[in-house]
Formats: structure tokens, sequence, C-alpha cells
């Protein structure tokens, strides 16, 4: 197999998931997901790191973002919390994106942004997008490759109490 090749069933695989649901829930999971992208964007670039957060569109089109105190919570509990939130909010939502910090040891400690996405049509992801801040002629940006994209269990929608 090519590179080209390889790069190919690389995207495939990445973009299989729209298969699996409707166009207007795959627009709704692009628009959080470009909302992950801008939020990680604006802390990277003014604090060099960025917290876990969530965000969340409602059924009326509306985008929230939301995050909690993580001086106070192990990096457990932030999460812990923001999945609860998101349970909380649940019933007005179509779609939750829990975004945090990883570094990936299996590409030498390349530092990346990990989504779990999961939207109200049973479609449940995790998002694994590497980054790079980078700085140029007095400005900081944030550079995103190809996110890597697999199912993942469901933790919102999914769930039964």
């Amino acid at each position: 197999m090519t590179k080209a090749e390889a790069a190919r069933a690389r995207a495939d695989h990445d973009n299989a998931w729209r298969q699996w649901i409707s166009d207007s829930a795959v627009e709704t999971v692009d628009t959080a997901l470009s909302h992950v992208q801008a939020v990680v964007e604006e802390q990277v670039s003014q604090y060099g790191a960025f917290p876990a957060f969530l965000v969340t569109g409602r059924k009326d089109g509306e985008f929230e973002l939301d995050s909690v105190a993580p001086e106070e919570l192990s990096p457990d509990q932030v999460l812990n919390s923001l999945r609860s939130l998101a349970r909380e909010k649940a019933p007005q939502l179509l779609v939750a994106a829990l975004a945090y910090p990883a570094t990936l040891p299996d590409r030498s400690g390349a530092t990346a942004v990990i989504v779990e996405v999961e939207h109200r049509e049973r479609l449940s992801l995790e998002v694994v997008q590497e980054y790079r801040a980078v700085a140029a002629k007095g400005r900081s940006f944030v550079n995103f490759d190809d996110p890597h994209t697999d199912r993942a269990d469901a933790w919102l929608f999914g769930v039964r109490d």
C-alpha cells in the first residue's frame, strides 16, 4: 500500500461515522468540533495549554461552553463533573463534546485534544487531534492535524441510570 493509499484509507475510516447519522446531525457534530478547536486555539495561544471543557449544542441551535475549576478537583473529577453537567442538560441537547488535553506517548509526546462526542442520534465518538502552537510575525496560532476518529462507548444519551 502506498502512502497515498494509506492516507486515503485513514481518511475513509475517520469519516465513516458520517454515514451512520442524518445530514443535520453531521452538521451539528461538525459545529461542536469547530467550537472545540476554537476554544483550544484561543486557550493555547493565550496560556500555552487548556483545561478540560464541555461544548453542548441545544435543540434550539445554540451552543454553550462550560468548564469547572480544575484546581479544586483531580483530572478524573473534572471530567466526571463535566459529564454530570451534560447529563443535567441532556433533555435540551442534540450534541455534547467533552474536550481535554492529552500527551500522546505513541507519537513522541505530541500534544493533542481528545474529544468525547455524543449526538442524540446514538452516535458516540472519540476524536483525537494533535496540535502544535506556532508563533510567527508576532502572532501565535495553533495548527491542528487531521483528526483520528473511533467509535466510543456512550456516556450521555445511550446511558441509562
